[in-house]
């Protein structure tokens, strides 16, 4: 594992978003899944925040919305995994819920769908898609982000398959370690 996955803030300032994905079956986790991540930089971290403390809302750049293709698969291999480049439709938004005692409380809505056709075998052809709901918290003295916490929920499937497969997968970061331990 990553020694920044999921938790604080390199030197350089870029940040390591921790992703588990999971498929499942009548209600539960199957399988073990897959873990991931995706690192951005400090300059494209802050596109995850409000643009201004007192914006409504916002929309991440879909250039790097696309980058969450990854919480499409449970495998991270490039069999079943959708590039950025496979992604047909995606739109995250991010607005502010409140602000209390200067923490800004972010919700994250949107969706993301991508075909993927296996580099190996042509006609295995996968599609996929979720939906995202999440929340963060927002330091507006010190702007900057504290914590991230989405879920993505979808179905994967080849495209001969009658039904859908369930699958869902977390994202989640938080600025400080310590904070996640004192909650576990």
């Amino acid at each position: 594992m990553l020694p920044d996955w999921g938790k604080g803030v390199q030197k350089d300032g870029r940040v390591t978003l921790a992703i588990w994905t999971r498929y499942f079956f009548e209600g539960r986790g199957i399988a073990t899944g897959a873990i991931d991540a995706v690192t951005w930089s400090a300059k494209e971290w802050q596109e995850f925040a409000p643009p201004d403390p007192k914006a409504k809302s916002w929309r991440i750049p879909a250039k790097m919305a696309v980058e969450f293709s990854r919480c499409l698969s449970t495998v991270s291999d490039k069999s079943s995994m959708p590039t950025p480049e496979e992604v047909t439709e995606v739109d995250l938004n991010g607005s502010v819920s409140r602000v209390q005692d200067g923490i800004a409380t972010l919700s994250y809505t949107g969706y993301i769908a991508a075909l993927h056709t296996e580099p190996f075998n042509k006609k295995y052809v996968h599609t996929a898609k979720a939906t995202l709901r999440g929340v963060g918290t927002y330091d507006i003295a010190k702007k900057e982000m504290v914590s991230l916490l989405w879920i993505f929920e979808g179905t994967t499937r080849l495209v001969e398959e009658t039904s859908p497969h369930p699958l869902a997968a977390v994202v989640e970061w938080r600025r400080n370690a310590k904070a996640r331990k004192a909650i576990e």
